[in-house]
C-alpha cells in the first residue's frame, strides 16, 4: 500500500553531531521550487534551494556560533527566516546538510537517519508503520 505524507509529518536527520528535523514540501512548495531551478541559471538554482531549506527545517540541534553562543533557528510567519538559512549554510560541512536534507525530501519516510559529515549513512532507525487490520 503506498503512503502519503502530510507536511506536519517529521523526519529526524542527524548529519555529524547536528540534528535537523525536517517536513516534506507541500504541492506548492515544491512547485514554487521547481520554478526556480528551471531556469538553469546557477543564481536561481541556490535560491531554489535556500527555499526549500526554509520551507522543510522545522528544527535543529548541535550548532553553535564561533563564539560558543547557541545557534537559534529564527522563524517568521512559520517558515525560517532567509537570514537563519543562511547562518546554516556557513555551517562547517554545509554541503553535506544540503546534500542530505534535499535527498531526503524526495524520498521522505518518517525513520531517523545518522549520516557522517560526509554524507555516509551510519545509522537508520526504523519508524513504526501501522499495519491495516
Amino acid at each position: 500500500m503506498a503512503i502519503i505524507y502530510k507536511t506536519t509529518d517529521e523526519k529526524r536527520l542527524k548529519v555529524g553531531d547536528v540534528t535537523f528535523v525536517i517536513r516534506p514540501l507541500s504541492f506548492s512548495e515544491k512547485r514554487e521550487a521547481e520554478a526556480k531551478m528551471s531556469s538553469g541559471v546557477a543564481k536561481d538554482i541556490m535560491d531554489a534551494t535556500i527555499l526549500m531549506l526554509r520551507y522543510t527545517i522545522k528544527s535543529v540541534e548541535g550548532i553553535q556560533y564561533s563564539d560558543g553562543s547557541s545557534f537559534e533557528l529564527k522563524k517568521r510567519n512559520g517558515k525560517v527566516t532567509e537570514d537563519a538559512i543562511k547562518d546554516l549554510l556557513g555551517m562547517e560541512y554545509w554541503d553535506t546538510m544540503t546534500k542530505v536534507i534535499l535527498i531526503k525530501l524526495k524520498s521522505f519516510n518518517n525513520d531517523t537517519e545518522h549520516f557522517d559529515v560526509e554524507g555516509k549513512l551510519i545509522k537508520k532507525i526504523k519508524a513504526p508503520r501501522s499495519k491495516k487490520k
